[in-house]
């Protein structure tokens, strides 16, 4: 047991949208729903006027020496949004749990659930430069896998890594194949961090049998002077998928980073990223919009921006965030009706350890 590492976090939000969706009221006693005031593709704050227990995580570890494992348990909003489909129930809050192996030779195999590996956000919001989740994060890249991989090191500058699992975001398999995929790191120096990936299987079983979904992802990331003074990244993220009969449709988004330490703990942070679905991620649109109008009519374009001051000490962070996102339809809520534009402030504060 004293080899046993233990650690968690603690996430709390208050998000308010400047275009007031309502209504704001929480629902009627004795209902368990959520308001119903949202703040539309904002994850885990995806709810206006309120305060949100974001995540609520804690992990054991044991290092692999050969043979270790991870177990991370997660509550709040953050592990509801990432927990996939209603056959997850059973383990929608066992955010990771699994066993590994570790050769002197470089190579690590593991067995269970356990985070993909691909771009370069994580579940674990203050892990994160931002508050909120991008949009690769949100419907491009899954989050989670069941299944196994294995990472081989080649000295400290490559790690390459396969994985296999049962779907995206799913704990149990319905169909008849499996998700497949793949992982390059590339860490030469000099504060430069690069990543490649891809992932494809089958998602779900429909009629014909034929849903095939593959995700290309790639993130650059460089830090001035190993320091963390300034931090400059840049992810990308393309998925497209064929369903029945229907020809094949595709959504990517790109996302720039840039960061900068001040003085006395204080960041200042921007992200920009520009989505576009063709439409796979989001389904049936609101505001009136179907998946053949949204198509027709060009499909759904996003672009996000969101600007960040934090400031952190030993373990403890305090984030604002303002984040502005314009659609091409009026895909968001006002108080007043739909519109293309949505404008959400949240203040954030995270401890981990």
């Amino acid at each position: 047991l004293n080899k046993i590492k233990w650690g968690g976090a603690l996430d709390v939000q208050y998000n308010y949208n400047l275009g007031m969706p309502a209504p704001t009221a929480a629902p009627a006693a004795g209902t368990n729903a959520a308001p119903s005031g949202l703040n539309r593709y904002v994850q885990p704050g995806s709810h206006h006027d309120q305060f949100t227990l974001a995540l609520a995580m804690v992990s054991a570890e044991k290092q692999a020496e050969p043979f270790g494992f991870k177990i991370d348990v997660g509550f709040g909003k953050a592990a509801e949004a990432t927990a996939g489909t209603n056959n997850d129930a059973s383990s929608r809050n066992v955010l990771q749990a699994y066993a590994n192996y570790a050769s002197e030779f470089g190579l690590e195999i593991s067995m269970g659930k356990f985070f993909a590996p691909l771009g370069r956000e994580s579940l674990y919001t203050p892990h994160n430069l931002n508050t909120s989740y991008s949009y690769i994060f949100s419907y491009l890249t899954p989050t989670w896998l069941v299944g196994a991989k294995a990472t081989q090191k080649i000295g400290d500058i490559v790690a390459i890594t396969g994985f296999v699992g049962n779907g995206s975001n799913v704990t149990y398999d319905n169909n008849k194949n499996k998700t497949f995929g793949g992982v390059v790191d590339f860490i030469p120096g000099f504060g430069i961090k690069a990543k490649a990936g891809f992932s494809g299987g089958n998602e779900r079983a429909d009629a014909t049998g034929k849903d095939e979904r593959s995700i290309m992802s790639g993130t650059l990331e460089y830090d001035l002077l190993e320091w963390g003074l300034l931090t400059m990244a840049a992810d990308f993220a393309e998925a497209s998928e064929a369903i029945s009969d229907q020809p094949s449709q595709k959504a990517r988004s790109t996302a720039v980073y840039g960061w900068l330490k001040a003085p006395f703990g204080f960041s200042i942070g921007a992200r920009h990223e520009m989505y576009y679905d063709g439409v796979i991620s989001f389904g049936a649109l609101p505001g009136g919009y179907s998946d053949t109008a949204a198509i027709n009519q060009g499909g759904l374009n996003i672009n996000a921006t969101s600007a960040l001051l934090r400031f952190d000490d030993d373990g403890f962070s305090l984030r604002a965030e303002y984040r502005t996102d314009a659609a091409n339809h009026p895909v968001f809520t006002k108080e007043d009706g739909a519109t293309n534009n949505q404008n959400v402030v949240t203040v954030s504060s995270t401890f981990s350890f």
